[in-house]
């Protein structure tokens, strides 16, 4: 008796859970932002730096598809900063660790700022003997930190549109 009535329970929740469901990616994502420009603040001609930028400017234009017509256009600025990390015990073992700093500017129809929020996402890379195996894991982690950071960002995005009860569709 008990299960059957657990069961129904999970499928009550199941079901009422579905009819609140907004995509995030594609067709049905939120059409109320568009993103405008996603760039590195400052370029330190680091191999692989402005692709960075391009990477959350492609994630992000998934989650908010809309090209004309939105209510809020969405900027970006990108910081990244790298810092060695402590050795291991034995000393055998040297890390670095790549940061970026997101600076989002939401602004309205009006070109008024609504929002400016700051993101932040990190990936750690282990310093090989071999330069090219170093430089590999720093692309690497450049990219991990790339998609955290657009993560982060729409995560925020999504609390702003939320917060005001902007709909996520017109």
């Amino acid at each position: 008796m008990f299960q059957k009535f657990m069961v129904a329970t999970l499928v009550a929740l199941g079901l009422s859970a579905c009819s609140s469901y907004i995509p995030l990616y594609g067709q049905g994502a939120s059409t109320t932002l568009r993103v405008g420009d996603v760039q590195m603040l400052e370029i330190k001609n680091r191999q692989g730096e402005r692709r960075v930028a391009q990477l959350v400017y492609r994630g992000l234009k998934q989650r908010f598809p809309m090209e004309e017509g939105a209510e809020y256009t969405l900027f970006m600025d990108i910081d990244e900063s790298s810092q060695g990390l402590a050795l291991d015990k034995e000393g055998t073992e040297e890390r670095r660790l790549t940061t970026l700093v997101g600076i989002l500017t939401v602004l309205d129809s009006r070109s008024k700022p609504v929002l400016k929020a700051r993101v932040q996402a990190s990936s750690s890379v282990a310093i090989e003997d071999e330069p090219m195996a170093t430089e590999a894991g720093e692309r690497r982690a450049r990219e991990s930190a790339g998609y955290a950071l657009v993560e982060a960002a729409s995560q925020r995005l999504f609390q702003f549109l939320q917060s005001h009860n902007i709909p996520l569709e017109k």
